[in-house]
């Protein structure tokens, strides 16, 4: 867990993951890795662009492309989300 300066006066912490979000199954990685932690504010925020001619582009980048844009952050949202609703408290 890192410290930021906002953790002395806000208590905030965070910790820093490396992980292929355009790939599916990446969430169990995910839940592991944050399952000791007491989340109450979840920023969703990976994505990309591809810019170019889109019948130039390679069809697996789109489909990569795609899944980090949309489908990371309905696994994202829905994993975390659930957890919160649970605990009946988050930001």
């Amino acid at each position: 867990m890192r410290s930021t300066p906002y953790h002395k006066d806000f208590g905030v912490q965070f910790r820093a993951l490396t992980m292929d979000l355009s790939q599916a199954g990446f969430l169990p990685k995910l839940a592991e890795h944050t399952k000791d932690l007491d989340i109450g504010l979840v920023v969703s925020n990976a994505g990309t662009a591809n810019p170019g001619e889109f019948l130039k582009l390679d069809r697996q980048l789109l489909e990569e492309t795609l899944r980090l844009n949309t489908v990371s952050h309905l696994d994202i949202a829905h994993y975390f989300g659930r957890k919160l609703a649970e605990r009946r408290r988050a930001a």
